[in-house]
């Protein structure tokens, strides 16, 4: 019923979206105005900022919503991203606590973010800020990233494994190996501190209950 709901709605968005202006760029400008008007509630709330003048009622900020909702969704749309999908990744991202912190002085077993088995060198990166990838393409497909909690980069296809210390099921590193079956582990916790930049890895995360193993074979 909620599946069937949210794909009437986009269907409806994008009809209503043919009638006027339907170019990214105007709906980026239409949504970001309606942003603003519903800020202004906020901004003008009596018992977040006493000093502010009133500013609408609870109904016009309940209007001010539902105006930044559609001009959003129907943004979302014609971007050809389907709704479900979008709000399902954020779900499980929210499920999983992804912006928690899950340091430890301990390395843990981890999350499976992407199952499979592969072999190759650690490419520690203890600050994501600076990350520092190897100089060429071809230098890439013998290391495993071993991070923080990186943010999306292209250049992160290119590892046979990705490790991290933070992050869940729907952190960045974990949806980019899912898309492209890359081996991944995420929220072990220290593995920047536990593994050396350049020791020889072996990660093995598949099967039915995926057991999470990180063996040094050897150091280079």
């Amino acid at each position: 019923m909620a599946t069937r709901l949210l794909k009437d709605i986009q269907d409806e968005l994008l009809l209503y979206a043919q009638d006027g202006r339907s170019d990214v760029e105007f709906r980026v400008a239409i949504a970001a105005d309606q942003f603003g008007s519903f800020a202004r509630h906020i901004t003008h709330d009596q018992k977040l900022n006493p000093g502010c003048r009133p500013h609408g009622t609870k109904e016009s900020e309940m209007d001010a919503a539902g105006h930044l909702l559609v001009q959003m969704m129907t943004l979302v749309a014609l971007r050809g991203i389907d709704l479900e999908k979008a709000i399902g990744t954020a779900l499980i991202n929210l499920r999983e606590k992804d912006f928690q912190s899950r340091e430890s002085t301990v390395m843990k077993p981890g999350i499976v973010a992407s199952s499979g088995a592969t072999m190759g060198i650690a490419w520690v990166v203890k600050d994501d800020s600076r990350m520092v990838f190897p100089a060429d393409d071809d230098a890439f497909r013998k290391y495993i990233l071993v991070a923080s909690h990186p943010e999306p980069d292209a250049r992160l296809s290119k590892f046979v494994g990705i490790i991290t210390d933070h992050g869940g099921l729907g952190c960045h590193a974990a949806i980019i190996a899912r898309e492209l079956g890359i081996p991944c582990i995420v929220g072990t916790g220290c593995a920047t501190r536990t593994i050396a930049h350049g020791q020889y890895l072996h990660m093995s995360n598949t099967g039915e209950n995926p057991s999470i193993e990180i063996i040094t074979i050897a150091v280079t």
